[in-house]
């Protein structure tokens, strides 16, 4: 019982010191205060991804979007925008939001650990942000 208890006790430890390390680690990044949440997952599998055509790719990794497959989306005074995109398999994102000329939003994704590798895949992401004017933006993937 003893023994149980303290290898118990050692993994935890061991598991929160890894934890502590990790975090240390990612930048930590301020987001604009009009973004209310951005979401990011997977779109595709790995296999569906392999299956998808050079022109689905070419406009999924495109600044520009879809109407098949991304929205823009007023409501009240809120935007949803939702879109495909390309991204590094390895990378840790969070979306942040820039807004320039006060009629230009643009969309980003922020890597917070800098790493990158060759893995790549097709992801959704969902960007809600505020919009108390109610105001029609230009709305560009940075």
């Amino acid at each position: 019982m003893k023994i149980t208890t303290l290898l118990t006790r050692c993994t935890l430890l061991i598991f929160l010191f890894s934890c502590k390390e990790e975090s240390e680690e990612q930048e930590t990044v301020t987001l604009h205060r009009r973004l209310i949440s951005c979401t990011i997952s997977q779109a595709l599998t790995e296999e569906e991804f392999m299956k998808i055509t050079p022109e689905a790719y070419d406009k999924m990794y495109s600044p520009a979007f879809n109407p098949k497959t991304d929205t823009i989306r007023y409501s009240n005074d809120t935007i949803y925008i939702s879109y495909l995109s390309i991204t590094n398999g390895c990378a840790n994102n969070v979306g942040d939001i820039n807004i320039g000329d006060d009629s230009i939003i643009y969309l980003r994704l922020i890597n917070l650990n800098d790493y990158v590798c060759t893995e790549i895949g097709c992801d959704r992401i969902q960007f809600k942000i505020k919009n108390p004017k109610k105001k029609k933006y230009k709305i560009m993937k940075a």
